[in-house]
């Protein structure tokens, strides 16, 4: 499993004040996974969202040569390894 903390740091480049700048195609890739791992856990504590974000959960989690397992919980719980 390869841990993207390090390609995250690389991607974002921030700023004193806060301010981050996402201007590289990694870069936003990354931010795309993020937040999909956010809504994911949303759903999982309950809220509604428009049902796309489990398969597309999923797919990350297969594009980093996993199986991704069968519940919400789970695939979150796969995401928060992986990213």
């Amino acid at each position: 499993m390869k841990n993207c903390a390090d390609e995250r740091k690389k991607t974002m480049p921030s700023y004193e004040d806060g301010t981050v700048v996402v201007d590289t195609p990694e870069g936003i890739e990354m931010y795309r996974r993020l937040a999909i791992r956010s809504a994911l856990r949303l759903e999982v504590m309950g809220f509604q969202g428009r049902g796309q974000v489990f398969g597309l959960a999923k797919d990350i989690v297969s594009s980093y040569g996993e199986i991704p397992k069968g519940t919400k919980k789970a695939v979150l719980a796969q995401l928060e390894e992986l990213l």
